[in-house]
């Protein structure tokens, strides 16, 4: 069947073929390159409404399923937002930023937005949403996966500031969810993936309020590089550090292999406030952790930490990432860490604080299942090692305490058992078929 004899005319404007100028330039995201036979690039609510509803018509006559890729950012780590020989809805183009009360923080954000835009928009208002650590990330995926993002100790997940949400189901229905409406839907769009598709979504941000005339969102960022012999002194010392802090303080590392006896340590250390005798005294404590080869302390707007560069997607990031969460950092697992970097599939590895205002939240608070967690792992290599590199992961995976579906390039059906508990899954399931009955928006994992 010919996809674009069957295509509505109402989407006929958007559509980019194989054939068209533009086609290599909307094929990919930042970590694949996609061969679709059709892109459809959605500027208004109608358009995206108009393309369920025409995945579905085809899906239905001709009884198959066609690859069916939604993508806002085009940074998922997932990959899934593009596929061959089927058909991608890109809705970048839908990306209005609305404050709609400044005083209480409310943001409409439509769901083609990227985090480096929001942010800018919002500091203005002394506004801010924490949201993923790169500003070309895109606020649909995000915000329905997770959001771990470089404040996350203090205010929590990207969904957990999410107060509602306007979704299109399956069956090309517009409704609306919350807390009082569709409440079960609102449960599982935040944590639960890709059960619907969000066109936008109501967050209640937070004030980081300032007397200075310069900076209107200030936070205080500390970058360090050390050098180091013993990963596993370093990071006892780290963790401990971590947990003697405020929660206003989320410190994220990066660690590769230097040499035989050598490893570097690059520390993204982040203060959720204006400069302050406290954030100054717990920086200084950082410089005592290992030897410094680098280090740049400064307070800067929100905003400016998290401006978007607008890269173009070409598939130009051969990266294949595993990871997992867990309470408390053991020494077991420091050691199986750093066994993992004498592996030449392993480019590095990172270690992320998330601890604080998650853990507040009981399980079942909405769909992301892990609240007990305080750190995340993940493993760096080579796309062409992703098999080699789940096997060298394995042996971890049983002492950690849950995936985090929304960093994770393994898109398997094992790893899908890993980021929901059986219970959430079991419940996302008959969510899933209730509003998506034909599943096109069931996830390749």
């Amino acid at each position: 069947m010919d996809i674009l004899q069957s295509l509505p005319d109402t989407l006929k404007e958007i559509a980019v073929t194989p054939l068209d100028p533009k086609y290599n330039s909307v094929r990919s995201n930042c970590f694949r390159v996609g061969s679709p036979a059709l892109v459809l690039m959605a500027t208004n609510e109608l358009q995206i409404k108009e393309t369920v509803k025409f995945v579905s018509h085809l899906d239905e006559i001709e009884n198959t399923k066609i690859p069916f890729s939604i993508r806002s950012g085009g940074h998922g780590m997932m990959m899934t937002s593009v596929n061959n020989d089927g058909i991608i809805l890109d809705i970048s183009h839908y990306n209005h930023i609305i404050v709609e009360n400044s005083d209480k923080g409310i943001v409409r954000i439509q769901a083609g937005a990227i985090w480096g835009d929001v942010a800018q928009v919002l500091s203005p208002h002394q506004l801010a949403i924490s949201s993923g650590d790169f500003g070309d990330t895109g606020v649909g995926g995000l915000s329905i996966f997770g959001g771990i993002g470089l404040m996350v100790r203090k205010y929590g997940l990207t969904i957990d500031n999410v107060i509602g949400v306007r979704l299109i189901t399956g069956t090309g229905h517009i409704l609306w969810a919350d807390k009082e409406h569709h409440a079960d839907i609102f449960w599982g769009i935040r944590g639960g993936g890709q059960i619907g598709l969000v066109t936008e979504f109501l967050f209640k941000a937070f004030k980081i309020t300032t007397n200075k005339k310069k900076i209107q969102t200030p936070v205080v960022s500390q970058r360090v590089t050390y050098q180091i012999n013993s990963i596993l002194y370093f990071i006892k010392e780290w963790q401990d550090w971590v947990n003697k802090s405020s929660v206003k303080l989320t410190s994220n590392l990066m660690i590769s292999k230097n040499s035989d006896k050598c490893y570097r340590i690059n520390a993204n250390n982040l203060w959720c406030e204006q400069e302050s005798p406290k954030s100054t005294d717990t920086f200084n404590r950082a410089k005592l952790l290992g030897y410094i080869d680098k280090e740049k302390t400064q307070e800067l707007s929100y905003a400016k930490l998290v401006e978007a560069p607008h890269i173009p997607h070409t598939g130009q990031d051969a990266m294949y990432i595993k990871n997992g969460m867990i309470h408390n950092l053991s020494e077991d697992i420091v050691l199986g860490l750093e066994n993992l970097l004498e592996k030449s599939e392993v480019l590095a590895i990172e270690i992320r604080s998330i601890g604080g205002e998650l853990n507040k939240k009981p399980n079942s608070y909405n769909a992301w299942s892990h609240r007990n967690v305080k750190w995340f792992i993940a493993v760096w290599g080579n796309r062409d090692d992703a098999n080699k590199i789940n096997k060298l992961f394995n042996p971890l995976l049983t002492k950690l305490d849950g995936v985090y579906g929304g960093y994770s390039s393994d898109i398997s059906s094992e790893e899908n058992k890993r980021i929901w508990s059986h219970e959430t899954l079991i419940k996302l399931k008959e969510l899933n078929l209730s509003i998506d009955p034909q599943q096109i928006f069931t996830c390749k994992r």
